[in-house]
């Protein structure tokens, strides 16, 4: 067991679990994986999860130093039988059990958690973990430099807000007392109210004496259909979008809704979209994107994530026929870029 875990509902819906570690009292399973199971509060008392990681060294000198962990997380069906929790503990995080969960896990089909992410003490790192099937989330990560191998480590948990209700009225249109209209000739409808609750530039546009007040239609010329509805959604809903990291049409996917967060000033979702964006397994193309789009909306996060990239792969980068190309279009950045490489001055 970890000498300590502490469960915490920050908000309704959004949790943060923090493990702090005993080398000497945390036990791991035949395949090599540590395991805690722990239990969460509040909204989501009954829902019972198992935390799972493992360490891989290599050596340097004669000191083992950490170069990667892999981290799963597995909700524990409710109907399992809690005189065994602490003996199922070791058996059923091995291999295939973590690839596969029982169809009785999520027994309401719509309360999983939308989003998962960790940090480790005294870094402000965020890294996703991934969906990998029903009930699992998994993510295997190179660890930063300055992290013990026995550092606390918080887990937060996004289940959306849990007000169900609400995103049931946007989804079936009812009551709808604004409508928003696209150039592909769609409209949806919302409700004033809750979107004038979750974002300021509502809040003024249909409070003030401009014409979406009193006519209640507003075009929306510059954001496409889909990435306006995920907007909506998260107001009624507070969950995050679904994860599909790994594309590159869903890291433009992405900067669009920040853009859109961007515009009706919801602070919530940009965080979420970054988070989306700053993902470890990067190609030139993608580094190349995200390092363009944060200097122009200065999110200095993602930029810091990009530039790295750069940094870590200096020699395949500086041979890639598209770094040419970089060099042309964008000779500010590639001039930071280069810089960073070569490190701070003497």
């Amino acid at each position: 067991m970890a000498s300590s875990v502490e469960v915490r509902e920050v908000r309704n819906g959004f949790f943060r679990v923090r493990f702090i570690f005993d080398d000497s009292t945390t036990t791991k399973d035949e395949d090599g994986f540590f395991h805690i199971a722990f239990q969460l509060c509040g909204s989501q008392s009954s829902r019972k999860f198992f935390f799972c990681y493992k360490f891989f060294f290599i050596k340097t000198n004669s000191e083992p130093k950490i170069a990667t962990t892999a981290i799963y997380v597995r909700e524990i069906p409710s109907n399992a039988n809690s005189e065994h929790d602490n003996d199922s503990e070791s058996s059923e995080v091995n291999s295939s059990k973590r690839q596969k969960l029982d169809s009785s896990v999520s027994e309401t089909g719509v309360n999983s958690p939308h989003h998962m992410w960790i940090n480790y003490k005294n870094t402000l790192e965020e890294t996703n973990l991934f969906k990998k099937s029903q009930g699992v989330w998994f993510r295997m990560f190179p660890l930063p430099s300055n992290v013990k191998r026995y550092d606390a480590i918080t887990l937060s948990m996004d289940f959306g807000n849990i007000s169900g209700g609400l995103a049931k009225l946007f989804l079936s249109q009812q009551l709808c007392d604004v409508e928003f209209k696209f150039k592909c000739g769609q409209s949806i409808g919302a409700h004033v109210a809750i979107l004038s609750a979750g974002s300021p530039v509502f809040s003024v546009m249909f409070s003030s004496g401009f014409l979406e007040s009193k006519m209640r239609k507003v075009a929306i010329d510059d954001i496409e259909i889909d990435i306006f509805k995920q907007l909506l959604h998260y107001l009624y809903s507070g969950g995050s979008p679904e994860l599909k990291v790994g594309l590159m049409e869903n890291i433009i996917h992405y900067q669009h809704l920040f853009e859109a967060a961007d515009k009706y000033d919801v602070e919530a979702l940009k965080t979420v979209c970054v988070g989306v964006m700053v993902i470890l397994h990067k190609t030139f193309e993608s580094a190349t994107s995200n390092l363009i789009f944060s200097q122009f909306h200065s999110i200095p996060k993602l930029f810091e994530d990009s530039m790295d990239y750069f940094v870590k792969h200096s020699r395949k980068v500086c041979y890639q026929p598209e770094w040419l190309d970089f060099m042309k279009a964008h000779p500010e950045l590639c001039m930071l870029v280069t810089q960073r490489i070569a490190g701070p001055r003497m």
